[in-house]
C-alpha cells in the first residue's frame, strides 16, 4: 500500500516600493519572503489556534502562520528578556 504524503505550501510576501516614504517610516518593514512547507497535520493544528485566537476573523493561510509567529516570536522574547534580569 502506497501512502502520499501531502504538505502544505506558504509563500507570504509584502512588497512596498522605494519611494513610499511614510509606509517605510511607519512600519519599518521591507519585503521578505518566506517559503514553508508543513505536514497537513502540522497545518490543521496552526488553523486551530488561530480560529481559536481570532474566532470571527477571515485569515489566509499566510495570515495564520504569520499572525501566529509573530506572538510566538514576542512570547520567546519576554521570557528571554525576563531570565537575562535574574
Amino acid at each position: 500500500m502506497a501512502w502520499l504524503l501531502r504538505s502544505n505550501s506558504i509563500v507570504a510576501r509584502k512588497e512596498y516600493r522605494s519611494n513610499d516614504k511614510w509606509e517605510m517610516a511607519t512600519n519599518g518593514k521591507r519585503t521578505v519572503q518566506v517559503n514553508v512547507k508543513m505536514s497537513t497535520e502540522d497545518f490543521e493544528t496552526l488553523r486551530k489556534a488561530a480560529n481559536t485566537l481570532w474566532p470571527d476573523a477571515i485569515l489566509s493561510n499566510s495570515g495564520i502562520i504569520l499572525g501566529l509567529a509573530r506572538l510566538s516570536a514576542k512570547d520567546i522574547l519576554k521570557k528571554k528578556a525576563g531570565q537575562q534580569r535574574k
